[in-house]
């Protein structure tokens, strides 16, 4: 297909443009859809790292806890 420029006999019927419009709003509706499912993914998949991110922070404390009583036991047992 050649640009109208290339081609000054080139004519477009109103038919012509009503087909390309029917078609691009088609293609634009199912880009949405994609868009829309692609946004629901990141919304779970930051949940999920959200929910990782918060059990990383209690086992760390638990485990800095856990550290300090061990250290306050053991040096109790062994009398440093």
């Amino acid at each position: 297909m050649t640009p109208l420029s290339e081609n000054p006999h080139a004519k477009v019927s109103l038919e012509s443009i009503y087909e390309v419009s029917l078609d691009t709003r088609e293609r634009v509706i199912r880009i949405e859809g994609q868009l829309k499912e692609l946004n629901d993914s990141r919304d779970d998949h930051e949940a999920r790292i959200r929910n990782i991110e918060r059990r990383l922070w209690i086992i760390a404390g638990a485990s800095m806890v856990g550290g300090a009583g061990l250290g306050e036991v053991l040096s109790r047992v062994l009398g440093a």
